[in-house]
Parts: structure tokens; sequence; C-alpha cells
């Protein structure tokens, strides 16, 4: 580790020119010959039976080529539960779902068509409340949960809106509760709100006369929505190729189908024609997917000297109108929520429940964020009624190599101790008080966020190098690259591998028919997966050089070496030959040999045991586990309830941080996308229909919101599994951020935080009485 020479520097990332000079493409750039373009006549009512559809007009209309409903392509999609039609049959279960699909050959011929469509829809009960949704006569939103193929074997309840019922249990929590000194108990919910990326939905379809179906598609998960493909419209995998380019942001967005399967759809009914389907911000906001919004009812239970007893809670995910990756959220999310603290005594039930709403997918943490926002409240309500400092409070209770874990294992390369103290002292923990009054009038707060996350196990990533004739190699990976840099980041292991010039290793777009296996990207996992897959494949590349060098110096393989980069003989003495990998091009091998082809391959069964269904316990759950905390610095307007984010000082445990700055951009990048959750951003319903379905009302953090100062920590406790140490950083860099900002206004304000995000109105009072107060002193 100490000689490294590429792994561990700065090493600026290999697309930052095409990415600032604008010659990316991606998928809505891309146009193919003779396409023709999508649009879709979507429901206007949250839940309605479908009574009729005229589509006379949508038909005569110029230009448009393929009009299709529900009944011409009667298949299911879903990743956990089989559940969502591709165009609604019988009934709509959204406002936005798709009624009518529109082919045409130019965007606007397909829009107007969609326009001129009339569809009867005879008004149902609306659910929009996923407490109201839980009740035992609540209306249905699906009549037969059960009756769906179930991948994930969630619990399903006919009867019910409930999708999946959660449970983990460690130790006695009863018994955890009487042996308290204090216990709070509170309640805290989660705002539903939007992905907001840069690129919306977006697909290109072709369906050839053969049975080819090829999928241009801003897709995170290109292998995991191919076989989705498949089982939904009875293909074969091998006669499906999805292509990923660039893709503008997906923080979980884009890990299932959402515009891939309309397009297909279209496609399958085009006589050959490309299709391609691009949403609309309006569309991406109303019928793309979201994070869904939650309800926790946690206890909580700690001894007179800080120790952290029992944690219990019952919490209820609004999934919205399908399944989608909803009953995976809410166990991430449970397993989350004691937080980095050893607690002997825990009792999670997490409840997956349907309602007549936006689809809540996959986001950025995956429950983690909302899960530590919960916790940390919890954690400074426990300092308050002890008496203790809340950082005090922390370190007591944080988890340490050896501790067991919450699912049971024991814990290893656990830095949330050095995370937390870090991020204090750089904020200046000891320097200041928890809130305090400026000259100024306005009223400032502290507060720590810190959590943990774990990535998804068993899983597969695969890998290979290449080298080309003039001694550059090509490296294929099925990750996709959606702004983490990791095409910069494999190539720096390539490049250290192999001792190569990083500017010799080209990387290649995912696309299934080219590039080996890789499970997904979510989870934080591609460096440590991909990156192990990687250095493999490296080490295969290196072992056929040495086999082709042996026979080009006429000497036995064993006779080969290769060290930091360097061919050498070993026994030829003082006139051994060697030459570097990085000149090998000047020795023309590689002209003369068949291409030397490395392959590599990372998977996980072998470390993951599988969970007991009731209680989640197992001896390993995880291939890793993320730590990290931040400590925030607010400042409230009494008189107007804004809240200004000053500073935050993030600690995170990277394990090792292959190109530091890469870190430290997803670290601020994700700081920025906390606070957005903690003070601005939400859906806003009222019986079922979204009020605020535009980049108006729908308020995210622009360059006038940015935190003042953020400071990026890197902590570095080599993982011994992972590639030079690695760990993962794409959703750890936001997970703490939320719980930070809202500890911070909460301990301002000597209130509990309650919901986020965080409203002025919400606040104001408890601001002016402190201000009132003051005056009165």
């Amino acid at each position: 580790m100490g000689n490294l020479k590429v792994v561990g520097k700065s090493v600026t990332r290999k697309d930052v020119i095409d990415k600032v000079t604008g010659i990316t493409k991606y998928t809505g750039d891309i146009n193919m010959t003779s396409q023709l373009y999508g649009a879709f006549y979507r429901s206007p009512v949250p839940h309605g039976k479908i009574v009729n559809i005229d589509v006379t007009k949508a038909k005569e209309y110029p230009g448009v080529r393929v009009v299709i409903t529900g009944e011409d392509v009667p298949y299911l999609i879903g990743q956990t539960i089989v559940d969502q039609p591709v165009l609604a049959v019988g009934k709509v279960r959204m406002e936005g779902e798709p009624i009518v699909g529109i082919a045409a050959d130019t965007i606007e011929a397909a829009y107007r068509a969609a326009a001129l469509v009339k569809v009867e829809i005879e008004p149902l009960p609306v659910i929009d409340d996923v407490m109201e949704a839980m009740k035992p006569d609540s209306p249905l939103v699906h009549e037969k949960l059960e009756d769906y193929v179930n991948l994930t074997k969630s619990r399903c309840k006919n009867g019910t809106n409930i999708y999946d019922h959660f449970t983990l249990r460690k130790g006695d929590v009863e018994k955890g509760f009487e042996e308290a000194d204090v216990i709070i108990e509170k309640e805290y919910d989660c705002a539903m709100l939007s992905h907001a990326t840069i690129e919306t939905h977006a697909s290109i379809a072709q369906y050839e006369r053969s049975g080819k179906l090829t999928v241009i598609s801003a897709a995170q998960s290109p292998f995991r929505i191919r076989a989705e493909m498949a089982r939904a419209f009875g293909m074969d995998e091998s006669k499906i190729r999805v292509i990923s380019p660039p893709i503008g942001g997906g923080f979980g967005s884009k890990v299932e189908m959402r515009s891939e399967q309309l397009a297909i759809a279209l496609a399958m009914h085009s006589n050959g024609k490309p299709v391609k389907v691009v949403f609309s911000r309006k569309e991406d906001l109303l019928a793309g997917v979201v994070r869904a919004g939650v309800k926790f009812r946690i206890k909580t239970g700690a001894k007179k000297d800080g120790t952290i007893v029992a944690v219990q809670s019952d919490n209820y995910w609004d999934t919205g109108a399908y399944a989608t990756l909803g009953p995976v959220i809410s166990l991430k999310a449970n397993i989350a929520l004691t937080g980095p603290y050893s607690v002997d005594n825990i009792k999670m039930d997490g409840y997956c429940v349907a309602t007549n709403k936006q689809l809540g997918t996959a986001y950025r943490g995956f429950g983690a964020a909302e899960a530590a926002y919960v916790h940390e409240q919890q954690m400074d309500a426990v300092a308050k009624a002890l008496g203790m400092d809340p950082l005090e409070l922390r370190l007591k209770n944080v988890m340490v190599d050896g501790s067991r874990g919450h699912t049971g294992e024991t814990m290893f390369t656990v830095a949330i101790k050095e995370c937390l103290e870090a991020s204090a002292e750089s904020l200046g923990w000891n320097s200041m008080p928890l809130s305090w009054i400026t000259p100024e009038g306005k009223i400032r707060g502290k507060g720590l966020g810190a959590f943990l996350k774990f990535t998804g196990t068993p899983s597969f990533s695969g890998a290979t190098v290449k080298f080309s004739h003039d001694g550059s190699v090509t490296l294929s990976y099925g990750t996709t690259a959606m702004g983490q840099g990791v095409g910069t980041i494999l190539s720096q292991m390539v490049a250290e591998e192999l001792g190569i010039d990083i500017n010799k290793v080209e990387t290649v777009l995912a696309d299934t028919d080219h590039v080996p296996l890789d499970k997904t990207t979510t989870s934080s996992r591609s460096t440590h997966h991909m990156g192990n897959a990687v250095i493999k494949a490296c080490d295969d590349a290196k072992k056929k050089l040495k086999h082709l060098v042996s026979l080009a110096w006429k000497v036995p393989e064993d006779y080969i070496e290769i060290e930091d980069g360097v061919i050498r003989e070993s026994n030829g003495g003082p006139d051994a030959r060697q030459v570097a990998i990085n000149d090998i091009k000047s020795t023309g091998l590689l002209k003369t040999s068949d291409p030397i082809i490395g392959n590599g391959s990372y998977e996980t069964s072998d470390l993951w045991d599988k969970p007991d269904p009731e209680t989640y316990q197992t001896s390993r759950l995880t291939a890793m586990w993320f730590f990290g905390a931040n400590a925030a610095e607010v400042e409230i307007d009494p008189d107007t309830g804004k809240i200004e984010v000053i500073q935050v000082a993030a600690g995170h445990d990277v394990g090792k941080a292959i190109n530091p700055l890469n870190c430290i951009q997803q670290i601020e990048g994700g700081v920025m996308m906390g606070l957005g959750n903690a003070i601005l951003e939400e859906y806003i319903h009222r019986d079922g229909k979204l009020m605020n379905g535009n980049m108006v009302d729908f308020k995210v953090p622009t360059t006038m919101d940015m935190v003042k100062t953020v400071k990026s920590i890197l902590i570095e406790k080599a993982h011994p599994e992972g590639p030079y140490g690695a760990k993962g950083i794409g959703e750890p860099s936001m997970c703490g951020a939320p719980a930070a900002i809202a500890s911070a206004v909460g301990n301002a304000l000597g209130i509990t935080v309650h919901t986020i995000p965080i409203k002025p109105e919400t606040i104001i009072g408890a601001a002016r009485k402190i201000m009132e107060e003051n005056d009165a002193s």
C-alpha cells in the first residue's frame, strides 16, 4: 500500500472534458434512423375504473403510426412483486398512470394525438395517507396482493394494502425497557420527494422481426433490467440487448423500468422501427418514481449512565400504487434504524403499504438517511433527558470492532468513533454551546448525524481487460456511469495493477451484449465489487503476458516474473531481460500474438449467511458496512423561520480513498442533496393529486442555498476484502446530512424535529419564544 503510484491520488476524471464541453451523449441526445416518438395519455385521476377508451381521433392524426392500450400489451412488470401493468387495464391506481400509448413520426404529433384520446373513468375511493391505508376497512389499491408473482417472498396479505411486513428481533426488548431509567417515545415523518435528476427517464427500443430487442436506456442496472424485460415480455435474455449511455443522475430512480417498458410496448407494434420515449419534466415528477414517504413510531430506552438498552419501532412506508422496491427499502431502513450504536435489545416492524400516489422506490441510501434522521433525533432527546452532551452520549454507545451488530454478526473495520470525533472537532464542537444568539439577532445551533448502512449481498461483478496492439488497454465492465466517476476509479486500479499510464486505459459503455455481467450499479458497491473484479482481470492478463513473454524469450514461464509493472527474467543474472508493461508496444510482442484478454470476477455469495426470516439474525449479512458522521451548524431567522446551514463537517469511513478528490466531490454533493431533504423537498398531495408537480413549486436546492462551508474528512480504515482496502461513498455521502441539520435545528430551538423537510411554520413559534425569553432576561 505504501508504494502505490496511481491509487490514492486525486487523478482528474477521465470524462471531465466531454462533460463540461457538452460532447457527452445521453440517451435523449441519441437518434436512430426511421425513429418514431412515443407519448402517452395518462390518467388525470388517482384511482378509478376505466369505463371506455376512444382512440379514433388519435389514430387519424397525421404522422401517427401506432396506438395501443393495455389490451394490446397484457404484461406486468416489477422487481419485487410483479404487479404493475405496462398500460393500465380495467382501472388506474395513480395520477399519471399511462393508459394509451402513441408512436408518431414527430414528438409534436405524438403529444397532439395523445391529447385527442378520450377516456371515461369512474372515480373510486382515493387512499393517499399511509396510516389510513393500514386500517382494516380502508379502500383497496389492489384487490388480491397475494395473486401477483412474488419474487422476494414479501409478506403480502389479501384484503389489505400491506405489500410486506418486515421483522427484526434481537434480544428481549421488553426486558430492555424494564431496565431503562429513561424512555423516549416519539413519532416522525419523512416526506415523499423526487429524485430530481438532471436527465429525465429516457429510452429507445427497437424490436426487430427476428425477435431481437435492443434498448438504449438511461438505466443504472442494465443486466437487472434485461432480466426484468425478459420476465415481463416472455423473452429469452439472449434476445435482449441493453445499452446504457452515460446517465444524467440516477440516485436509485433508474434501477427499475420506467420508460423502458413503454418504449418496448410501442416498438413491438411499430414494424421494426425504433421508438424513442423521453419523459417531460412534468411526466418525470408525476409518473416517474419518488422517495417513499414514511411514518415512524419509535421508542428508545436508556440507563442513567447513557447506555442505550432497547429500541423498538413500527414504521410505515408509503410505496405508492405499486410495490417497486418498497419491501427492500423497508428492510434496509429497519436494519439501519438503531444507528451505529451497540444495542442488545431491538424490535423492528416495517410495513410497506400501497396508496394511490406516486411510486416509492430506491433513493440514495435505500432508507438509511431517513433512519439516521430518526435515530439521531432520538439520541438528542435521550441526551437532553439525561443532561448529557449529545456527542458524549453517542461516543458512549458507538459500535467498535467486535461489537455484535443489529443482525447478529460480529462487526469489523468499524470507524464510527473516528468519524464522530473528527467531524465534531472540525466543527469546533467543544468551543460553542448547543444554542446561542448572534449579535444580529439570529439563533444558531449545532447538531450531529451519525449513521450506518450496508451493501446488498450476495452480489456479482465481472470485468475484462484487453491489450491492444499499441499497448493500450480496454477495460470492459457493466457498471454504469452516472456522475460518480467510476470510469476513472477503475482505470486507476488498472493503471496501478499493470504499471501503465492511466491515459492508456480506455473504458466502454455498459452494453449487455459486450461486457461481463454486473448485478447492479446501486448500493455503493461499484468501487468494492467491480474494483475486486478489475484487479482479478489484471492478474489474469499478467499471467497471459508472462506466457507470451516466455515464448518470445524462449525461457520457461516459471522464469518470468512481473513486479511493479515490469516483466523481467528472474534467473538471467546481470544481463536479465526486462520490459515495462507500459513500454510493451516497443517490443512488437502484441502484434504477433492472439489478443491478451484478462478476465476477472468477484462474488460474495460465499461469505453471506441467509438471515432468519422472522428475526433477520445471521452470522454475516453483508460484504461491508458503511459508517459516517456529519456535524452541522445552522442559523435560524426568528422572524421568517428561514434556516441557513452555515457549515457541515462530514467524516466518512471510506476504507481507502482510491481518488481522494472524487470522494470529496461525492461528499459535497451528498451534503447538498441532504440539505434539500432536510429543509426544502416535499411532494404535496390533495385527494391523491400532486399539487406541486413542477420545478417551480417543488423546491430543490440551488447554488443560492449552498452550505457555506463543507469540510470533508476521509477516514481510512482498510476493509480486508476491499480493493486496496476500499469501501464505498456514493450513498453514504448524504446519509448523515439530513440528520445533522435536523439535530442542529432541534438543539438550536430546544425542540424535537418531528418532520422533514423542516418547515418555517413549524419552528417559527419556538424561535420567537427564545427571542422573547432572551429579551426579557
